[in-house]
């Protein structure tokens, strides 16, 4: 039996889209919201005694490793489930994606590979017992940098512009005869 649709001529399920896309934005939010603690907490903490600093490296590393690491994680497997469900064939031509994942790419790995490195060398500068506000700063720099750039493209995935492309013009369906010729 064939599926009825509903009043608004949609398909009676959505497939696996609605489960993939809930957890993708969360795991987003996660991300930004991570990146956002991370910047606020760096640029605004003022530690003095060593206990204040080892108290904010830990809150530095939890955040990190519990919020940030598994909000990309969570937005790369779901965004390229997302792409498997849909067939990468038809959404890697699209433009807007193509932009997207050429940005979001190294935002994130340079994201990575620089705040793990601050959060670890004032890990190892605490250590030292010489723990250095430049490093907080830096760290605040670069989250705060990251943070405006993901968003960037979050607005880039959320309005899909065109970017000049014409999917009409360039992947022509099946040709329909015209009223009154012949087929």
């Amino acid at each position: 039996m064939a599926a009825v649709p509903n009043i608004h001529g949609r398909k009676p399920s959505r497939g696996l889209r609605p489960w993939l896309l809930v957890p993708k934005v969360l795991s987003v939010a996660a991300l930004l919201g991570g990146l956002g603690a991370l910047t606020a907490i760096a640029a605004t903490s003022r530690p003095t005694t060593p206990g204040q600093w080892r108290l904010l490296e830990a809150a530095l590393t939890h955040i990190y490793r519990g919020v940030v690491l598994p909000g990309v994680l969570g937005a790369l497997v779901f965004g390229l489930l997302l792409l498997w469900h849909h067939g990468p064939g038809l959404m890697l031509r699209q433009r807007w994606l193509q932009v997207k994942l050429a940005l979001a790419a190294p935002i994130i790995l340079f994201l990575h590979l620089e705040s793990r490195g601050l959060i670890l060398a004032l890990r190892h500068q605490i250590a030292s017992g010489t723990p250095q506000s430049t490093t907080l700063h830096h760290l605040a720099w670069v989250s705060g940098i990251g943070l405006g750039l993901l968003v960037l493209v979050l607005i880039l995935g959320r309005i899909k512009p065109r970017l000049g492309q014409n999917w009409a013009r360039a992947y022509p369906g099946p040709s329909r005869p015209t009223p009154g010729s012949q087929p």
